[in-house]
């Protein structure tokens, strides 16, 4: 390993560990099973933020390495996108005992036919020899808990349905269902179409196994490019117990028990949206 990548395969120590599970509401597991996962992914996805405000507001650069993560995500109490988010839960999955690494995947919301770049880190665990795909790190629906990579069947998670189908001896497609318009966000539905049910592509993954400095150039040219989505607008999104609450530039959307509300925003509203919905401030 070269001596510039060190800093991103840092383990957590013990006191970490703890920390980080303070942060999440959570206990060290009794059993490194399914259940303590599924409950790890859904604790983070409610309790971290998914969110690209150091690129969008502040202008700060991101960094990788894992002591640089904890201190935003555990200690000031921040969020991040999937290059910090689930590179810091990978280690915090290695601390405790899991077998997990960290995989490549590729946008897919528009469709199979012109899937994206691999511009997505996920993880997966091997646990009882099967792998499962567990992701905090994305800024819309994924599953709020552990999808094993099984062709075709459907898994129900925290009331949620999805399933993988292979789509190349390399690639799997992450696929689920949905009420109404398929949309960016977490799951939801607007009134009108709520007796539209469909299945929604979500994301392509790959079983691979890559370095965490495989990652860097691809964070790189979101977070330092003027021109990337990232820099251009807010994308801000955690789940509630109930739904989950985002914001963009113009709009901050609730979803409660699968009803989408929409509020128009102002330049001058975000600052205190940001306070006051999701905890972050310009100190942090």
């Amino acid at each position: 390993m070269q001596v510039v990548y060190s800093p991103l395969y840092t383990p957590l120590t013990e006191e970490q560990i703890d920390l980080y599970l303070k942060r999440l509401e959570m206990e060290r597991p009794e059993k490194l099973d399914k259940e303590y996962l599924d409950k790890l992914v859904l604790n983070h996805q409610t309790h971290v933020v998914f969110e690209n405000v150091d690129i969008k507001a502040y202008h700060r650069p991101i960094s990788l390495n894992i002591a640089d993560l904890f201190d935003k995500i555990v200690v000031r109490g921040r969020g991040g996108y999937c290059f910090e988010m689930n590179g810091l839960f990978v280690k915090l999955l290695q601390g405790l005992g899991y077998e997990a690494y960290s995989c490549p995947c590729r946008g897919n919301r528009g469709g199979t036919h012109n899937p994206g770049a691999v511009m997505h880190r996920g993880n997966i665990v091997v646990l009882d020899g099967q792998k499962l795909f567990c992701d905090v790190g994305y800024g819309g629906p994924m599953p709020p808990g552990a999808i094993a990579f099984i062709e075709g069947e459907r898994q129900v998670v925290d009331g949620e349905t999805f399933w993988f189908e292979q789509q190349s001896e390399y690639w799997w497609l992450l696929k689920r269902m949905t009420k109404g318009t398929s949309e960016s966000g977490f799951l939801g539905y607007d009134p009108e179409t709520i007796d539209l049910v469909r299945e929604v592509d979500v994301i392509l993954v790959s079983p691979a196994r890559w370095e965490a400095a495989d990652y860097v150039p691809r964070s790189d040219s979101l977070s330092k490019d003027p021109n990337s989505g990232f820099a251009l607008r807010y994308m801000v999104t955690v789940r509630t117990p109930d739904g989950s609450k985002s914001m963009n530039n113009d709009t901050f959307t609730v979803i409660k028990n699968g009803v989408r509300t929409r509020t128009p925003i102002t330049e001058e509203d975000i600052p205190r949206i940001l306070k006051e919905e999701f905890n972050i401030t310009p100190e942090q």
